[in-house]
């Protein structure tokens, strides 16, 4: 079930976002857009709480409890920078403007995304550490392997990013 609460979760974030942008630019209701826009963390609160209604009921974690946790941190995280990425799009494509050729990305651009993946699995392993608070040690092994991934990913998103464009820059 708990599959299924965070597929609906994605979906309903682009639902949202796409129809906001819709709303605001197609339509010319621009406060309802925002509003429309500004719903979308609410998605990842009511994922929250369907979560740790599953963890609390359940006795022991699921992989899928901490796929869940993951997914708001990021989603916390990474969601107002699709968000505004998006909405530049709608204002150049509606409002009259050429798109504008996408440049390289640069060092700064990296270093404010990783610096968000840090926040991501700052605010994953939280998450987790409630939902081991909820389950027990004994029953956390998912908990404890998610955030495991939540303390390498931004390690791994080092060098993938800001290292490989400061490299570029050598």
């Amino acid at each position: 079930m708990l599959v299924v609460a965070i597929i609906i979760a994605e979906v309903l974030f682009w639902v949202l976002l796409f129809g906001g942008l819709a709303v605001r630019y197609i339509a010319g209701m621009k406060s309802v857009g925002m509003v429309m826009l500004a719903l979308t963390p609410a998605i990842d609160l009511i994922l929250l709480a369907l979560t740790y209604a599953d963890l609390s009921g359940g006795g022991h974690s699921k992989f899928v409890h901490g796929l869940s946790a993951f997914y708001i941190g990021y989603s916390l995280a990474l969601g107002p920078v699709a968000i505004k990425a998006m909405d530049q799009r709608a204002v150049k494509r509606f409002g009259g403007h050429q798109p504008e050729p996408r440049a390289e990305s640069t060092y700064a651009e990296q270093l404010s995304l990783w610096k968000r993946a840090l926040v991501g699995s700052a605010v994953t392993i939280v998450l987790l550490a409630i939902g081991v608070a909820i389950v027990g040690a004994q029953g956390s092994f998912w908990l404890l392997y998610w955030t495991i991934t939540a303390v390498f990913v931004p390690i791994s998103w080092w060098f993938i990013g800001p290292y490989r464009e400061l490299k570029k820059t050598r």
